[in-house]
């Protein structure tokens, strides 16, 4: 009987392996219980190895998504190895600017509080005069990433939210479909 693996790197043959590990664990004698150890170490090293080799070739998938730019792949990508549902957060300690290990709940919110308005702070923002773009002909193939089709920004202008904050090009939200539909498909 075939069964489905639950997990990419479970293979049949470690199913195989599962059931003679079973066959033997029920017998009481010496032979029985140093067979079942074996098979047991046997196939917790196979299946911790075809683990380690899953994550490695899912890595370096995702790598190679984000050497070619391709983003919206590369998310679904690293979401297949499930580490949020399976892992989650298992302890709420984390470092503080200072150095200090900070564990109270308040405390770990506040210094990632801390953390994201400095991240996002206007004030070190690089200006637009800042941010010289080089010319396309000197930028690697690899570095431009995917063309951008018209279609997948008529989408995102017929799919933005209505009533949203201006952004950093300060341009309110409502006012980019309108402005669409007023120009009309341009070349």
């Amino acid at each position: 009987m075939k069964r489905i693996p639950r997990k990419a790197w479970i293979t049949q043959a470690m199913f195989d392996e599962t059931d003679e590990r079973r066959r033997w664990k029920n017998i009481n004698s010496e032979e029985g219980r140093q067979k079942y150890r074996r098979l047991n170490n046997e196939l917790r090293r196979e299946t911790d190895k075809a683990r380690e080799d899953y994550i490695n070739e899912v890595c370096d998938e995702i790598m190679t998504l984000q050497r070619i730019g391709r983003y919206n792949f590369m998310y679904a990508k690293a979401k297949e190895l499930g580490w949020k549902e399976n892992n989650g957060i298992r302890t709420q300690e984390i470092e503080d600017p200072s150095g200090k290990i900070v564990s109270d709940q308040n405390e770990v919110k506040a210094v990632w509080e801390n953390y994201i308005e400095e991240l996002y702070d206007k004030a070190i923002r690089p200006d637009k005069i800042e941010m010289e773009l080089e010319p396309e002909e000197e930028v690697e193939e690899d570095d431009k990433g995917q063309e951008i089709l018209k279609s997948e920004v008529e989408r995102a202008i017929k799919d933005m939210r209505r009533r949203k904050a201006m952004g950093d090009d300060e341009i309110p939200s409502d006012l980019i479909p309108r402005s669409a539909a007023i120009t009309g498909p341009s070349a």
